[in-house]
């Protein structure tokens, strides 16, 4: 007999037991479960085991992502999106990209709780430059699945140069 549960239900009463099919003892969520089990006397002649368990542990999973990617783009007068938002693969895991700039040379240390935007529509730049753009995951599930730690893209916005401009040359 066969039983999950913190502690192990009365060996008098079989009902919360389940018989020797024990692949249908069954985790619901990522955790560490006892797995009771004992074996039932044949006759009165004999005496029941004590029921003992062991511990199983089902482990959280990581979730299947496209993660963003950095778009090849010219300066624009106009602001535009400069990463394609990441997408989960499996279509039963949920959650929420979210994503933040950084100016400059390098990506710096991870934004601050409250710089971030779930919405890719605001990574919007329009200046030449490098801009390196926080990303992370967060699972709508975070007791199955496992979040993303905030990783970084590097976007390069070119600058346009004006092809009907010759460059002056000077002759010495």
């Amino acid at each position: 007999y066969y039983y999950i549960g913190d502690s192990a239900p009365s060996t008098t009463d079989l009902s919360q037991w389940t018989t020797t099919n024990y692949t249908t003892l069954k985790g619901k969520n990522a955790g560490t479960y006892k797995i009771w089990y004992f074996a039932k006397a044949p006759s009165s002649a004999y005496l029941d085991s004590t029921p003992t368990y062991i511990e199983v542990e089902i482990d959280k999973a990581v979730p299947i992502i496209t993660k963003p990617r950095s778009r090849t783009l010219d300066s624009d007068p106009e602001e535009q999106v400069i990463i394609t938002p990441g997408v989960p693969v499996v279509e039963d895991i949920n959650g929420t990209f979210y994503y933040s700039i950084a100016d400059g040379p390098s990506a710096g240390d991870a934004p601050e709780v409250n710089e971030w935007s779930s919405l890719v529509s605001e990574i919007k730049k329009k200046d030449p430059g490098v801009y390196y753009i926080w990303w992370k995951f967060i699972p709508t599930d975070t007791v199955n699945y496992y979040s993303y730690e905030p990783s970084t893209e590097r976007v390069l916005i070119s600058q346009i140069i004006d092809s009907n401009r010759i460059p002056e040359t000077r002759f010495i």
